[in-house]
């Protein structure tokens, strides 16, 4: 019933909106995922694989123990690498996400809050750059390492004790299977604690980031402020979801390897723990579901303003100020917003050799705008946002998330 949904929203994301599982860029590392697609795709498979697998367990159609283990194991480890490639998109997309826009201007004051000046019909807003860049984040190659650990490591440990168990379960030996249940557990509960507090601490770092952007861009009550509310919400939903999963069924894996003789004696625990080991899953897998599915109400308002407006069309409106002498500033990256009265720029030349962050739309560094001609009273103000050209709509913001 859930892969039904699942496998909708994918079939939309990636054959009407253009969407792939990997991202186009070359300097981000081996993994390219594109974060939402690939959660996606496989809580999708492992849903419908637990589908299937009950059915067999109902019907008894498999007489070895160690089949059914490695049916058993397989459709968890789906929905568990989804979720470490959501936390690969996440920390890749952390170090990128701050606003590329450029003040290569006169003597405007970088204040720690935002300033604002006007001239004539535009107003610019400058805003701080953020702290993310001074604080400790993962190189590439190792974003590369812990995610292969988290991918493909369970499949490597947790395969080989569940099938072991099960053998030596087939052949009568039942301590030893009974030590290859507890191993495997144990595994399970290291695998989940470790990407449950990495995706807990990267993903708060990201919501802090986007919340800090959002609060200067709600300055300006724009479309874009809107796109970006809506995008941390679906961010939110999907951190929130993904994070009590996995905390609970750390705690279950544990519980069920350290007492899993009491666990299966007494009734009212032994159907506790299972009613919450099949509906978790289930509630988490909906959640990132129906945060994908989720637009917003004014996103076709055509009042979206533009951030991209020529040097001469806006030379008559500078103040007396910005004369020859400006030149001699240095030139200040600052987190700058224009936004005119109305719509210009909307054919305005396209960088494309950078992209945008797989989780929210924001650009990925900053846009040097050229300078004008010494001795000229513009002020060469450049805005630059793009947008990539595969991504049309708010659904890749995260919700993207």
């Amino acid at each position: 019933m859930v892969a039904e949904p699942g496998s909708g929203v994918l079939a939309h994301r990636m054959l009407f909106l253009g969407h792939t599982l990997l991202q186009p860029r070359r300097a981000i590392g081996f993994l390219r995922p594109r974060s939402t697609e690939c959660l996606l795709l496989l809580l999708t498979i492992f849903n419908a694989l637990r589908f299937g697998d009950s059915i067999l367990v109902l019907t008894d159609s498999t007489a070895s123990n160690a089949a059914r283990s490695f049916l058993f194991e397989i459709s968890w480890q789906c929905g568990f690498s989804g979720i470490a490639l959501y936390w690969v998109g996440i920390v890749q997309t952390l170090p990128e996400v701050s606003v590329a826009i450029v003040l290569k201007s006169t003597r405007l004051s970088s204040s720690p809050v935002a300033t604002t000046h006007s001239h004539a019909k535009t107003s610019i807003i400058i805003f701080q750059t953020h702290k993310v860049s001074r604080t400790w984040l993962p190189t590439a190659a190792q974003v590369d390492v812990m995610g292969c650990f988290l991918v493909f490591g369970p499949m490597l440990t947790n395969n080989i004790c569940s099938i072991l168990a099960g053998h030596f379960g087939d052949i009568g030996n039942l301590q030893m299977a009974q030590m290859f249940i507890r191993l495997h557990y144990a595994c399970w509960t290291i695998f989940d604690t470790t990407l449950a507090v990495s995706l807990i601490y990267f993903g708060t770092r990201l919501t802090t980031v986007l919340r800090d952007h959002l609060n200067n861009v709600n300055v300006l009550g724009s479309r874009r402020a809107r796109i970006l509310r809506l995008g941390l919400f679906k961010i939110q939903i999907v951190l929130v979801s993904v994070a009590v999963c996995l905390i609970a069924f750390a705690g279950m894996l544990l519980s069920y390897c350290l007492w899993r003789k009491e666990i299966h004696t007494i009734t009212p625990v032994s159907l506790f723990v299972g009613t919450c080991w099949t509906l978790t899953a289930v509630f988490m897998s909906l959640a990132v579901f129906i945060s994908t599915l989720l637009r917003n109400s004014r996103d076709a308002s055509p009042e979206a303003p533009e951030v991209s407006q020529s040097t001469e069309s806006r030379s008559t409106h500078q103040p007396p100020s910005s004369t020859a002498s400006s030149d001699k500033t240095t030139e200040e990256h600052e987190h700058v917003v224009t936004i005119p009265d109305e719509k210009v720029g909307r054919d305005a030349p396209e960088d494309r050799s950078h992209s945008l962050s797989p989780i929210c739309w924001m650009p990925t560094r900053p846009q040097v705008a050229p300078s004008g001609r010494r001795g000229s009273k513009s002020s060469g103000i450049e805005l630059v946002q793009q947008r990539p050209e595969s991504q049309t709509s708010d659904d890749d913001l995260p919700g993207q998330v």
